[in-house]
């Protein structure tokens, strides 16, 4: 129970830095589901199978699962998220460097390489 307390206190940390983070967060936590039943989204003849098998999952296991996947999404875009702005504080930077090269000599344009952002 510690460790859970811990990642909700780091997790509230990281909120009030990332907004993608607070709206994720928001939407996972005003996720209802029905404790009674769900829908099978397999094809006619895998439910046919998972039928005949008697290998329909409970609601709880459904239910992990879903979450499961919501939180393997999130911070997926929540890395890429992370890897743009670092991406665009190097190449910003480097554009300052290249700013102040300018200054000291004409040569032409500052580079930005946004490759790595596309």
């Amino acid at each position: 129970i510690q460790a859970w307390k811990n990642l909700k206190t780091n997790e509230k940390l990281q909120e009030s830095q990332d907004e993608i983070r607070a709206a994720f967060n928001l939407y996972t936590s005003n996720l209802n589901f029905d404790s009674n039943r769900f829908v099978l989204t397999a094809s006619k003849e895998e439910r046919s199978k998972i039928i005949r098998q008697d290998k329909i999952p409970d609601v709880k296991t459904v239910i992990a699962s879903d979450m499961g996947m919501r939180y393997l999404y999130r911070n997926l875009v929540l890395q890429y998220m992370d890897d743009a702005r670092a991406e665009l504080r190097f190449q910003l930077d480097e554009c300052m460097k290249a700013k102040v090269g300018k200054e000291n000599n004409t040569e032409g344009n500052i580079p930005l390489d946004v490759i790595e952002l596309q």
